[in-house]
């Protein structure tokens, strides 16, 4: 039981170290993606419009009697 052990956990420590990371990769496939360039550009559009909706002063109402 003891060796069992000890070569579960050699093995989790060799496994942990064996992987690479994966980030450069999702970058890299990020930046070539027309896809996602699209949604990017009309998430970057609809971010543009907001301001343009709230140049606009809000009405005021007044009301007035003699």
């Amino acid at each position: 039981m003891k060796k069992l052990t000890i070569v579960a956990l050699f093995t989790l420590c060799l496994s942990g170290k064996a992987q690479h990371p994966v980030d450069p990769y999702l970058e890299i496939a990020a930046g070539n993606s027309p896809e996602l360039k699209a949604r990017f550009s009309e998430f970057m559009a609809s971010l543009e419009m907001i301001p343009q909706a709230r140049g606009l002063a809000d009405p005021n109402l007044m009301f007035g009697y003699f």
